[in-house]
């Protein structure tokens, strides 16, 4: 098999178990009629944000120790962090117990390592973003313009939930991710970095 054939294979295997995984831990956490939009797309969102650092390496450097968690802190509503606190409870990613964090103060920004924001009124994203511009913060946002103010992730729904991802924003700072990852990805920008072009 040729080289390139060979990497896309992989890859294919890799979006597959990938669905997988995220269709394993999202089916059985809902029951909902299927024209009950919101909250289907409310359990995806909660799902998607459990299972995305999975698929993310972070540079050594953004814990301080072996033993730190993976810190994930969330502005949303209570009820939302909450489902995300189930769906990660006891687990461990990349060896990591991990935390939910709702609402933490500005300054204890730099200790993520996701940042969820919400698209609720008054919430000011360029100046959360400014927070942790340079540092390996894994930033996930659902407003139309969250990928032009330097975010990472932009979560959106139509009929089903979808993702653009900031692919040369998040390279800079030392962060991985998965090819798996950016081929379920509606768009990538900087996707020729993947492809070594």
């Amino acid at each position: 098999m040729e080289p390139t054939a060979n990497r896309a294979h992989t890859q294919r295997l890799a979006q597959m178990l990938l669905c997988g995984l995220l269709c394993f831990v999202l089916l059985p956490t809902i029951d909902l009629k299927a024209q009950d939009t919101p909250k289907l797309g409310f359990a995806s969102e909660a799902n998607y944000l459990a299972n995305i650092p999975k698929f993310v390496e972070w540079p050594a450097a953004a814990f301080p120790s072996d033993s730190a968690p993976l810190q994930v802190c969330i502005f949303a509503g209570k009820e939302f962090a909450d489902s995300v606190q189930q769906l990660v409870k006891d687990e461990r990613i990349h060896g990591r117990r991990v935390v939910i964090r709702l609402s933490p103060k500005p300054a204890e920004l730099s200790n993520c390592h996701v940042l969820y924001l919400a698209t609720l009124p008054q919430t000011p994203e360029r100046a959360f973003l400014t927070r942790v511009e340079g540092k390996p913060v894994l930033t996930i946002g659902e407003s139309a313009n969250f990928l032009d103010q330097g975010g990472m992730i932009q979560f959106f729904f139509r009929d089903s939930l979808h993702m653009n991802v900031n692919f040369q924003a998040a390279t800079p700072l030392g962060l991985k991710m998965d090819p798996a990852l950016l081929s379920l990805a509606s768009t990538v920008r900087g996707v020729q970095l993947v492809q070594g072009n």
